[in-house]
């Protein structure tokens, strides 16, 4: 998560799916979209440094 530019699109990439089953995936385990998911890491781990 260094990279702040990543985003949901580079997700899609990294794991050779495409974008609908992505989503569709995200929605049924965790119930939140792969951005909504970037995010909530990003904020975990900054107020681990805080």
């Amino acid at each position: 998560m260094s990279d702040s530019d990543y985003s949901a699109a580079d997700f899609v990439e990294d794991l050779n799916i495409s974008k609908t089953v992505l989503y569709k995936k995200f929605a049924l385990l965790l119930e939140q979209s792969p951005k909504e998911f970037i995010r909530t890491i990003r904020l975990k781990k900054a107020a681990s440094l805080l």
